[in-house]
């Protein structure tokens, strides 16, 4: 889907919909049940469904679970294609174990009038038509955009960080290690720029040293 955007960054809106539905034993004896009973009991309902919902998309927030759902989805938003797929097993992997069984869901990234699906539960929890208890959560994700490469902040100062990194790496020669040729091999990055080096050994003799 092509999306022109005039702005340098771009802003999507992701809700979480949670629905629950609540299986109710009858008893024959037990007909009558007071109005303000009953208003009072769906208030704390929503109330606790709310909550469930609110915590659920601040623990994702927290954890950087949306950022990576936002930037597959960025990727490629076509349905069934591989970015949407690992969106969508990603969602599903900590909604299922975050929400309790009798809670359905339903995860949406929606830009402008467009709304895409990444994951919604499935069979095994109440459907959203057949829920007497919905509720939805929302939060705004900058930096993204359908088809666009992402723009966010918070990339660019973790990039920055880490190509201003000042470190150190150590080799080790063990107590035996002292006859013929020796090799030790030390890992560093590619664009790593070395400022100096240096060895603390007892030689006993002269020796080469190849770098």
């Amino acid at each position: 889907m092509d999306v022109k955007m005039r702005d340098k960054g771009y802003t999507i809106m992701i809700d979480a919909l949670v629905a629950l539905i609540f299986l109710l034993i009858i008893v024959t004896a037990i007909f009558s049940i007071e109005y303000s009973r009953t208003s009072k009991t769906e208030v704390m309902s929503f109330r606790e469904l709310h909550y469930m919902s609110e915590d659920t998309l601040d623990v994702l927030n927290k954890k950087g679970i949306l950022d990576e759902i936002a930037t597959l989805w960025a990727e490629n938003s076509t349905p069934g294609s591989e970015e949407m797929v690992n969106a969508s097993n990603l969602a599903k992997e900590y909604l299922e174990k975050m929400l309790p069984p009798g809670v359905g869901y339903k995860l949406i990234i929606e830009e402008g009038v467009n709304s895409f699906v990444i994951n919604s539960s499935n069979e095994s929890r109440i459907s959203w038509n057949d829920s007497t208890t919905q509720t939805h959560s929302t939060r705004v994700l900058v930096g993204y955009g359908s088809g666009l490469p992402t723009v966010a902040y918070t990339s660019r100062a973790s990039l920055s960080a880490i190509s201003s990194k000042t470190g150190s790496d150590y080799v080790y020669f063990g107590g035996f290690v002292g006859q013929g040729n020796i090799t030790r091999i030390l890992d560093l990055p590619l664009d790593a720029n070395v400022t100096d080096a240096y060895m603390e050994l007892n030689p006993g003799a002269d020796f080469d040293l190849y770098i």
